[in-house]
């Protein structure tokens, strides 16, 4: 595949690849510009069309991994953890930073699980290896992707060979394509991939943090969690995180696809779960969703401006000035309603930082930069 463009790296989906820890590293290496090269001197020039097409359908439709397609129970893979007191500092470091904007991970409920699937594990013949199951094949992997997106928060936990973050999100991809378990339908994967995701976004890997977007987006797909009525009975506190994490996922393909400049993958019309409507409850989470639904306005609008100015239909017409000037109107009005707290005046920098914790200054930051961004299409 030799555009430039591409949105799917078939290097990641294609079971064909050998599974090296370098082979993976050299998908950190490049640009966002991602050219699929042969893995070796005597390939061809490029994949091969049959391994991109089998590729794009397995991301296309998903599965549940027959079993005979598994590997064994008694397959174990060896992993190397950090440090107990810095593999913790690093989990806080993660909840802090990515908590503040998706509260689809509970820090209690996080720690606990990872706690008991760390503390199952039995030790290799170092201190800081681990052996990895089947059973918490996939807490680990989702483990070393929250480490992978702490490392590229805070690189003092980096190391000068490999970009930040490289090294943890290599060895959880490793282990989901060792057990078979990176196609599987269910939230473990899903969140998976929604990490994956955010991740490089926030390492500028436009097309690849695309392709894990669109992988858990599949999955939502299968498991119908954009129709919040087909939900199964769950207590308020799940149903809250199904949600979250729907709007959360909803947001992360709107912002990856407008920074690409391509067309978005979910439409509205897929999009059947409630929004955080004000009711004038508060509760330990009413500035999380205060956050997350003024990111789901601003996605509104981008699939709007996308639909009327961008997209191969709009692409024919020619530039109405009126509807230019409406639609930045709309963007000037969405930003004018949201709450106090998540308004940005760069003009009142320094009160903000003085007024506001960290988490509240890193909402109204971003805030202020999808603004921004939104209103430079225009």
């Amino acid at each position: 595949m030799d555009t430039p463009n591409s949105a799917i790296d078939s290097r990641l989906l294609s079971p064909e690849v050998p599974h090296s820890p370098q082979y993976y590293f050299a998908i950190f290496q490049t640009t966002d510009t991602f050219v699929a090269k042969a893995t070796s001197p005597s390939s061809p020039s490029s994949i091969a069309t049959s391994s991109q097409i089998r590729a794009l359908r397995k991301l296309g439709k998903g599965r549940d991994t027959p079993q005979s397609q598994r590997v064994s129970p008694k397959i174990t893979k060896i992993v190397q953890l950090p440090e107990c007191s810095i593999l913790w500092s690093r989990v806080e470091a993660f909840l802090q930073e990515f908590g503040c904007f998706w509260p689809f991970l509970r820090s209690e409920k996080v720690r606990d699980r990872l706690s008991i699937a760390i503390s199952s594990m039995t030790r290799g013949s170092e201190s800081s290896q681990c052996v990895v199951t089947t059973a918490n094949c996939k807490k680990i992997a989702i483990l070393f992707n929250m480490l992978a997106y702490a490392d590229l928060m805070d690189e003092v936990y980096t190391t000068t060979d490999f970009a930040p973050g490289s090294q943890s999100y290599c060895q959880g991809l490793s282990l989901m394509e060792s057990f078979g378990m990176l196609h599987d339908n269910d939230l473990e994967t899903m969140i998976y991939h929604t990490i994956a995701a955010s991740f490089f976004l926030a390492a500028e890997k436009l097309h690849t943090a695309l392709q894990s977007a669109s992988q858990a987006f599949n999955i939502a797909r299968c498991l119908e969690l954009n129709n919040q009525k087909r939900w199964p009975e769950n207590t308020e506190d799940e149903i809250a995180c199904r949600q979250s994490l729907w709007w959360t996922l909803y947001f992360l393909d709107k912002r990856i696809t407008q920074k690409i400049g391509i067309s978005y993958s979910v439409r509205e019309n897929e999009c059947g779960v409630r929004e955080y409507v004000e009711d004038g409850t508060e509760d330990g989470l009413h500035d999380h969703h205060e956050m997350l639904q003024s990111m789901i306005n601003y996605s509104h609008l981008w699939s709007y401006i996308w639909d009327n100015f961008f997209s191969p239909r709009a692409s024919v017409k020619q530039v109405d000035f009126d509807e230019v000037e409406l639609t930045d109107t709309k963007i000037m009005l969405a930003y004018r309603r949201l709450p106090d707290s998540l308004l940005w005046d760069s003009q009142m920098a320094l009160e903000h930082m003085k007024a506001n914790d960290e988490t509240q200054i890193r909402r109204r930051l971003l805030v202020f930069l999808v603004r921004i961004h939104k209103r430079n299409f225009t």
